[in-house]
């Protein structure tokens, strides 16, 4: 399909490439998930990965004597990649401008509700078409609350010093910190006992680059540490496409709606399809509130 096509000539089909491209790596860019993990390759909607369990270590022999051959534990973990989407309205007129013009304009709205869903997907769930089915089959709050320190009386940076050793000792390297907003105003106001501030970057701690979302709050936890870089895993398959609709009428939610007829608006519907999942839950540990007496 050309770009060059009025976007009324090709009311459906796939963004052009150099579009669909540059969205893709904005949404990498932007998306916590999608830059700090690892990405698979995908050009099937499904995909399974051997990931080692286990490998047995090394033992001492007699010169001599045979070694043993022991076999690594290898467990296939499959990523899904799950339709997303969501609807752009525009005005009428959008109809006769080019496909190639049209999602040039509509580019950063799109990478902005991408980023912003599949992080949210990613991090602390979400549900496909309001059904009670979830998108993906764990999520980086519910793996990382297995591992959990409760929140203290004593500074946000000891708790998150806590849940860093909860992971190390499990012999793995975090690579990020993933903390709910208002930590970093905690962190701002920690001064040394001569009145200096003790943190001038709140975007690392301890070596580790802190990051924050509002995809939680502190009913959920106040941070989560791991190796998101190397065990959350994620992919994308195939590439974006769109569809038009002139006559549908939207829900807007809290029981609102758009006619489009009405208000001589067209909407634009356009998906793509990304994969997550986490290969080592041991590789993440939380920052909770503290449990109720």
């Amino acid at each position: 399909m050309s770009g060059e096509a009025l976007l009324s000539s090709q009311m459906s089909g796939l963004i052009p490439e150099t579009i669909s491209n540059e969205i893709i790596n904005q949404v990498k860019q932007n998306s916590f998930c999608l830059a700090n993990s690892k990405r698979e390759p995908m050009t099937t909607v499904k995909k399974t990965i051997p990931v080692l369990a286990s490998l047995p270590g090394p033992t001492w022999v007699s010169e001599g004597k045979k070694i043993n051959v022991v076999k690594p534990t290898i467990v296939p973990v499959t990523l899904t990649a799950k339709k997303i989407g969501f609807i752009l309205t525009a005005s009428r007129e959008t109809l006769n401008d080019t496909v190639l013009n049209t999602f040039m304009q509509l580019r950063p709205s799109i990478v902005d509700a991408f980023s912003i869903a599949i992080d949210k997907a990613v991090i602390a769930g979400d549900t496909i078409d309001g059904t009670t089915t979830k998108v993906f089959p764990t999520t980086i709050l519910e793996t990382a609350a297995k591992q959990k320190v409760e929140r203290t009386t004593g500074t946000i940076a000891d708790d998150i010093a806590d849940a860093l050793t909860l992971v190390e000792n499990n012999n793995y390297n975090a690579t990020n910190i993933l903390a709910i907003n208002s930590i970093k105003n905690e962190l701002r106001k920690q001064k040394t006992t001569t009145g200096e501030y003790l943190y001038t970057n709140t975007n690392e701690l301890f070596g580790v680059p802190m990051n924050y979302t509002n995809k939680f709050d502190s009913t959920t936890g106040y941070a989560v540490v791991g190796n998101f870089r190397e065990y959350l895993l994620t992919g994308i398959y195939q590439s974006i496409t769109y569809d038009v609709l002139r006559e549908a009428t939207l829900d807007l939610g809290d029981s609102k709606t758009i006619n489009l007829a009405q208000e001589d608006l067209c909407g634009i519907r356009v998906t793509m399809r990304v994969a997550s999942n986490i290969l080592r839950e041991d590789a993440f540990a939380m920052v909770t509130a503290k449990a109720q007496q």
